[in-house]
């Protein structure tokens, strides 16, 4: 949410916001940026639901075919290092492995689908 001068809600700051956010998610511009038709299918959770046999976005109602370990095969799948701002997530903190943040993010309207942190490799 971007705020205008006098700390109001700034619905055209926001909205350029969230395109520049989105962008970044899968490198591209969104082909749904503001979504779409909602899918109807069964819901398997707040971002994607079941239809037909496979798995789509339900912002924006594209299909992500199929579930591989909780991930759609056709999500685009981003890893950064972990910040370091996060205590005890850096190798010797609590940790003795490098962790990565992934995200998920449907290739159309570019929400995010999942974000985890895992071992980097």
């Amino acid at each position: 949410m971007a705020l205008s001068a006098d700390l109001t809600a700034d619905p055209e700051a926001s909205r350029a916001l969230r395109t520049q956010v989105r962008r970044t998610r899968i490198d591209t511009e969104p082909v749904s940026p503001d979504g779409g038709a909602r899918t109807r299918g069964t819901p398997i959770d707040a971002n994607i639901a079941a239809v037909d046999g496979g798995i789509a976005c339900r912002h924006c109602g594209g299909g992500l075919g199929e579930l591989r370990a909780g991930v759609p095969v056709a999500a685009v799948v981003r890893e950064r290092p972990v910040p370091d701002a996060v205590p005890g997530m850096a190798a010797g903190g609590y940790v003795d492995r490098e962790l990565v943040f992934r995200t998920s993010s449907c290739p159309d309207c570019a929400t995010q689908i999942r974000a985890e942190v895992v071992v980097a490799g």
